[in-house]
């Protein structure tokens, strides 16, 4: 009988023996929920700027019947203001502000490479939508007691994780 054995899947994300590849080890619970906080506080910034500077540009620049369509678009562009903050930095740059200064970052789960731009987009709709949901704080905090990714709800739709990257 041959029987297989597999590593757990948290020994992909964890940190390596001497002379294996550089694989980065899960992000503590604590990093995770910090850099969120970082993130809302700084989309509680952006999105008034976004919803100001919208209707700005739509009052003062645009005649009356294209007034209203751009004031649909400001709302569109307001209300969306959360998920692209999150999708263009994920997606870009590799991290969002409150990862990048807890040195976070968001890898696909089956090989750690960076998400992709489906997955950085998806990520934060999901994150959004559980929040309105009735049980919606529970999607950040699940990630303390997920077994073996330390993963989010968000986390799990997508197949991501989030790890920390190493000093330096």
């Amino acid at each position: 009988m041959n029987v297989t054995t597999r590593e757990p899947a948290e020994a992909r994300f964890s940190i390596p023996e001497p002379g294996e590849p550089q694989i980065p080890a899960l992000a503590d619970p604590g990093r995770r929920l910090a850099a969120r906080a970082i993130d809302i506080a700084a989309v509680a910034v952006l999105y008034p700027l976004a919803v100001s500077a919208g209707f700005l540009i739509t009052d003062q620049l645009l005649p009356g019947a294209v007034k209203d369509t751009a004031r649909v678009i400001a709302i569109v562009v307001a209300v969306t203001c959360p998920i692209t903050y999150e999708a263009i930095l994920l997606g870009t740059v590799g991290a969002t502000i409150g990862k990048k200064l807890l040195r976070l970052r968001v890898l696909r789960r089956h090989d750690g490479l960076p998400a992709g731009w489906i997955a950085v987009t998806l990520r934060p709709m999901a994150f959004w939508v559980f929040v309105f949901l009735p049980f919606g704080l529970l999607n950040p905090l699940w990630c303390l007691w997920d077994k073996p990714h330390r993963q989010t709800l968000h986390d799990k739709i997508v197949r991501t994780v989030v790890v920390t990257l190493p000093k330096g």
